[in-house]
């Protein structure tokens, strides 16, 4: 039911605190996209968004370059962990993630040195062992997408290489696992 929100497409202006910065953004060697969470200040529930700057999110006849959107957005400048900034874009999704596209029109940064406390959830509040198979808990887990979070008292369960990427997992006491993804480039191996 993802594709089917009534909202994507919808162009929209949020503000909220840098807790992701492109420059850190590890999945795409291209540099054509770039990345960054933003959320409120309060590290509450439904509080966080991805916001891309992904020139392929055009159509191909109005596609801008990387350069030109960087040149109107400044998203990679403004976008600095602890600013609160204001972003333009549009509403999509993408893997079932919903995402913030933005548009060529300049970010705005508001204040700086903003923190976050992440709020702390369960491995077992997002994904759950059921006899083996671990099984995604949308009705307590989506409400912290976007969202920095902290996993306590998690131990690592599997790490694999795979050419420049690494596959690996956490696991809690009662064997709720949960992979995460190399999102970040601090987790890649290029």
């Amino acid at each position: 039911p993802i594709p089917h929100n009534a909202r994507y497409g919808d162009t929209v202006t949020i503000e909220g605190i840098v807790t992701f910065e492109p420059t850190t953004y590890g999945l795409s060697t291209s540099r054509s996209r770039r990345s960054a969470f933003l959320q409120a200040s309060d590290s509450r529930s439904w509080c966080g968004v991805e916001v891309m700057l992904d020139t392929t999110a055009f159509p191909s006849g109005s596609r801008p370059t990387q350069a030109q959107m960087e040149a109107a957005s400044q998203f990679t400048q403004n976008m600095k962990l602890g600013r609160k900034v204001r972003v333009t874009g549009i509403i999509g999704h993408f893997q079932n993630n919903s995402q913030l596209y933005v548009l060529p029109v300049p970010t705005q940064v508001i204040s700086l040195g903003n923190t976050i406390n992440p709020q702390t959830v369960q491995v077992s509040d997002l994904m759950k062992n059921n006899q083996g198979s671990q099984e995604p808990q949308f009705a307590t887990g989506e409400q912290w997408e976007g969202v920095y979070v902290e996993l306590k008292n998690v131990r690592v369960a599997s790490v694999t290489a795979s050419g420049q990427r690494w596959f690996w997992s956490v696991k809690d006491a009662s064997g709720n696992e949960i992979n995460i993804r190399d999102y970040s480039n601090y987790y890649r191996n290029d």
